[in-house]
């Protein structure tokens, strides 16, 4: 993967499998440290300690007959080749999930973060069951978008509407280019 949001996809798409019902990505860039932090929780099925041991080898996937479980071991890698850190926890099954992945922001093997406007809304609107929430935030400026509070600010229109999905992605745009003009 060239660019982080698709990392950020990948785990979310995880999330996912583990049924979770709420997910959180979080993107702190901290212009001072020179970080960039990615977090992505949920509240899915959990890992034991054997499968939160293994999770991040790029030969082992908790799929059964499908994918390759490359997604969590190219995140860490990404990280690392960065000079970065890498990290996923979880308190048991059923208790969810938590992975993070630390850049140092101006290493010249930093992926790009991509279109993070465009992973969002695609994420929101193509699982309206589920409340995604996205913070993101440059030093001390933070912006943040709810799934659950645009059902309620369009009336109950459906997310997968495509003005909803326009409404998603130009909001995205528009508050992390508020927040900063380093990103864009």
């Amino acid at each position: 993967m060239q660019e982080l949001s698709m990392h950020i996809w990948d785990i979310a798409e995880n999330s996912l499998k583990a049924d979770s019902k709420r997910i959180k990505i979080k993107l702190r860039l901290d212009l001072k440290m020179d970080k960039l932090l990615i977090a992505v929780s949920d509240n899915g099925n959990g890992m034991d300690e054997l499968t939160l041991a293994c999770a991040a080898d790029p030969f082992f996937t908790g799929s059964k007959g499908r994918g390759n479980g490359l997604g969590l071991a190219l995140f860490k890698q990404a990280a690392e080749l960065s000079g970065g850190s890498f990290e996923i926890s979880s308190k048991g099954l059923g208790k969810g999930c938590l992975v993070k992945g630390e850049f140092m922001y101006s290493h010249i093997d930093r992926a790009p973060l991509g279109d993070m406007a465009a992973t969002m809304a695609q994420l929101i609107c193509l699982n309206d069951k589920v409340v995604f929430e996205y913070v993101f935030s440059v030093n001390e400026s933070e912006m943040q978008l709810s799934s659950d509070k645009i059902t309620a600010l369009s009336g109950g229109l459906p997310l997968n509407k495509p003005q909803v999905i326009e409404f998603v992605s130009d909001f995205i745009k528009d508050m992390m280019s508020k927040v900063s003009d380093e990103i864009y």
